[in-house]
């Protein structure tokens, strides 16, 4: 790997994004309202959280930072989501959970250890929270059973209406979106399985689709266009038929205008001599688009939340693959060499990604 990139280079820009985050999350934490939590900044939080873990686990060598992170970003998905209430010693322990991310952040940047005792105390008490919750996961989730609508039809609901609802085909909705990633959308959903029917505008775009993807698989291939906040998949059936053949009809009868411009070629004989003068000019024309066209294919522009959504991603990846090495690490090498094998393959494979990734980036 010694001809990848040096990713020490990036870690002061690291570390003070991480102490800005964290400034961020200190001060979202305590504005908060215990009786009605404001989403915003629980999202503020929980992205604050994401995106240290997201940046640690891409380098691959700050693990207490990544781990901890971690822990604390699956806790504050569940508060976000409505899944476990807020109560006042969650938010002493998230603050607690501040400080020692604070003092991990300053020991690295200094090329130290962060403090064992106090890592390992930290993750502790955030595991504990997350088994009560785990524990208590049952009587809870009955008390907001108004939340979503759709257990609640579906518990009485028969076998027969629960097979009639799988046949629905799948709705795919973006909203707040652009007209461009809109269109990028348009030709991602018709990648993914046959469009049924579609209902676009600027900044909103609904597609029936008849796919054997899943709702996850449909929303994962909208993130990398949009936020995930802006995607909701589910089971929906078409809307009123003729809506359906009215924009058929529509795109047809445009089309069948088009016989007025064969008319015109076959009538007077200057027509053609216009023609046969005309093909020069074109002819450059489509050189000069053609150059422009390769001159430009050598960059292309995409938003920072793209690239930061990639870095996190891979900070996932990277995370999951040093969890499979120290698993695999205690495996006899000659039962299972095919699959430890694999495993370091994977791993250089993964430090080439985050290496590129990062050069990205930055």
């Amino acid at each position: 790997m010694s001809s990848g990139v040096d990713l020490s280079q990036f870690f002061e820009t690291f570390f003070d994004e991480a102490d800005e985050l964290l400034t961020d999350m200190e001060s979202l934490l305590l504005e908060l309202n215990l009786e009605n939590p404001d989403i915003d900044k629980l999202n503020g939080i929980f992205r604050a959280a994401h995106s240290i873990k997201g940046g640690a686990g891409t380098f691959g060598c700050f693990g207490h930072l990544a781990e901890t992170t971690h822990l604390l970003e699956n806790l504050l998905d569940l508060v976000r989501n409505g899944e476990m209430s807020l109560r006042k010693e969650m938010i002493d322990l998230f603050l607690e959970t501040k400080d020692v991310l604070t003092d991990q952040v300053a020991a690295y940047r200094q090329e130290e250890e962060p403090d064992e005792e106090a890592y390992q105390r930290i993750c502790a008490q955030l595991r504990q929270l997350a088994e009560e919750h785990k524990n208590g996961a049952a009587p809870t989730a009955v008390a907001p059973a108004a939340t979503p609508a759709a257990p609640v039809v579906a518990e009485p609901a028969s076998a027969a209406a629960a097979q009639a609802d799988q046949s629905l085909p799948l709705c795919v909705r973006v909203q707040r979106s652009s007209a461009k990633d809109i269109a990028v959308l348009k030709d991602e959903m018709a990648i993914m399985g046959d469009v049924l029917h579609e209902q676009s505008t600027d900044t909103d775009l609904a597609v029936w689709l008849q796919t054997t993807a899943s709702a996850d698989d449909l929303i994962a291939v909208c993130c990398f266009v949009v936020n995930e906040d802006q995607v909701s998949v589910q089971r929906e059936a078409l809307p009123a038929a003729n809506a359906v053949p009215m924009n058929v009809e529509a795109q047809v009868e445009e089309p069948v205008v088009a016989p007025v411009v064969e008319e015109k070629p076959a009538e007077p004989a200057p027509a053609a001599e216009a023609t046969e003068t005309k093909p020069a000019p074109a002819a450059k024309a489509k050189s000069n688009a053609s150059n422009n066209a390769r001159s430009e294919s050598s960059t292309i522009r995409v938003g920072v939340e793209r690239v930061d959504q990639i870095i996190n991603l891979v900070g996932e990846l990277v995370i999951t693959q040093a969890m499979l090495v120290q698993t695999a690490s205690t495996l006899d090498p000659v039962v299972h060499d095919r699959l430890i094998n694999g495993i370091e393959q994977l791993e250089r494979n993964a430090r080439d990604l985050q290496e590129s990734v990062m050069s990205i980036r930055m």
